[in-house]
Formats: C-alpha cells, sequence, structure tokens
C-alpha cells in the first residue's frame, strides 16, 4: 500500500511564475506524471519556489493555478485529531513561497490551501494576517516580512504554531517582551525539540539575556555563558539554550538533558537534603 502513497510537488518558477506539477511516491526519490497516479492515493503536497524549471525531467507538467486549486482539494485536509510526533517535511503539506516579485505570492495565500509548514515573504500586514487567521495548526514557520508587522498579526502567529520535535517558529519580525514570554512558555510546556528565532524590539535590545525573561518562575536552574544562559525547568525532558545572535536578533532551542547533568542535579539536592 506504501508504494501507492506520492506526494503533490509543484514548482513555481522565479522566472516567469509557472507552475509545473509531478508526483512523488512516498517510498522513493523518483518521480512520476501526475495522470499516472490516482488522485486518492496523493496524501501531501509540497508548493516551492525554484529556478531550476528549464531542467526538469519530462515527468513535470506546467499546470495553471485553477488546475492546483483542484488538485489540492482532493488532498485530505491537515486537520488532523492528534498533532504529529514529530515534524517531517516530506509528509507535511508545505507552502516555500520565500520571494517572488510577481503577483503568484498573492494568488497562491488567496487560495487558502491547507498548510502546515510554510517559508513566507509578506509585504503586507493583512495579508499576512488574513493568511494564518484562516490556517490550521502549523508546525514551522519561517516568515519574512520587509515592514514590520503589527503585533496582533503576530500574535496570531503564537497561536497557529504548535511546537513538535523537529518544529521552528522563525519570524523575522520584532516581537515583544509578553510575545516572547509567550513562546518559551508555550514552546517549553510542550516539552519538544523545537527552535525559535525571532528579533526582539527597541525595548529589549539593550537588555542582557537574563532579563530578557522571567527564567525564575519557569527555569530556576540555569548557567549563563556569555552570550548564551542554558535553563533547566523542573521535571522537563528538555533544556533551553537562548542564544543572543546579535543585538536584536536571539534564538530559543530546546533540546534534550544531557544524562550526567541530571545526575549531578540530583546528587546536589540529595546532598542538601543531608544537611
Amino acid at each position: 500500500m506504501s508504494s501507492k502513497i506520492h506526494t503533490l510537488r509543484v514548482f513555481v518558477s522565479g522566472f516567469d511564475c509557472k507552475l509545473y506539477a509531478v508526483a512523488q511516491a512516498a517510498s522513493e526519490k523518483g518521480t512520476v506524471p501526475l495522470a499516472s497516479v490516482n488522485l486518492k492515493f496523493i496524501s501531501n503536497f509540497n508548493v516551492e519556489l525554484s529556478s531550476a524549471y528549464e531542467n526538469l525531467p519530462s515527468s513535470w507538467k506546467e499546470i495553471t493555478v485553477e488546475e492546483l486549486g483542484r488538485l489540492v482539494r482532493f488532498i485530505k485536509p491537515t486537520l488532523e485529531q492528534r498533532h504529529p510526533l514529530r515534524y517531517d517535511d516530506e509528509s507535511r503539506n508545505t507552502l516555500h513561497i520565500p520571494y517572488c516579485k510577481q503577483n503568484i505570492s498573492i494568488i497562491l495565500l488567496s487560495m487558502r490551501m491547507p498548510v502546515d509548514s510554510i517559508d513566507l515573504w509578506f509585504d503586507h500586514d493583512a495579508e499576512a494576517k488574513e493568511f494564518f487567521q484562516s490556517a490550521g495548526p502549523i508546525y514551522s514557520i519561517t516568515c519574512f516580512a520587509p515592514r514590520d508587522l503589527q503585533p496582533s498579526t503576530v500574535d496570531v502567529l503564537i497561536d497557529k504554531f504548535i511546537p513538535v520535535d523537529g518544529g521552528k517558529f522563525d519570524v523575522y519580525n520584532q516581537v515583544t517582551r509578553a510575545q516572547l514570554e509567550r513562546l518559551i512558555v508555550k514552546c517549553g510546556m510542550a516539552d519538544k525539540k523545537v527552535t525559535v528565532n525571532v528579533l526582539l524590539d527597541d525595548c529589549m535590545k539593550g537588555s542582557e539575556l537574563k532579563d530578557l525573561f522571567d527564567f525564575d518562575k519557569y527555569y530556576p536552574n540555569r548557567k549563563v555563558k556569555h552570550r548564551e544562559i542554558y535553563a533547566f525547568g523542573e521535571g522537563a525532558k528538555m533544556k533551553l539554550r537562548v542564544t543572543r545572535l546579535s543585538d536584536s536578533e536571539i534564538e530559543c532551542k530546546w533540546m534534550e538533558k544531557c544524562w550526567q547533568q541530571e545526575k549531578v542535579r540530583k546528587w546536589n539536592r540529595s546532598r542538601i537534603a543531608l544537611y
């Protein structure tokens, strides 16, 4: 049965914004023409910007935006009862259009495809907010906006983001202190291996790492190393590493705790108890 499952792959030409589609078997790297596959066996889609459309194999065929819309409607929306244990780019519904001068990106956004992974460039706050408000859960977000998104739009992005192993929230836009806390608490409670990259607003740019967030409340155990903080929550499987990438950008990464660190921490607690 697994040999019949396929992914709909669509390339958006970076030159003239034409669409080219093919079916790719889940069990192998090769591609076959869409016409040779029963649409009920297409389980997910991947739409991405590409500059290699001139060298595509003969199995790739040009399609219209209307044809893409019909194909996507055959695919079951990703409104699952349960979230995946980990993020897998090959099995999700992805829309990766980081930048395109033509209006094709606006057209693709207006189609309301059931995506759960995005890499997008938004020229205007309104189109970003409208897109995310109509979206379902998103496990991987990469978002660029040359003009700052409104705080209410960033709030929508945070609401839609679901932390799972391998997921990420890379939003190259300023966040407030309250929004940063929401993100850290949300990811910490999920206790998954996830990464967050954000830009700090003007009020936080001059702050030290330890002052960006109430670490005492959520991560009482921590270690400071110059431009990094390692924080440990009680009972959590993951440790948090916060790294200052620049004056205005930080990375928050949750990773598995080292068992040696846990052993030392428990040993220290036992020593204190003896006194």
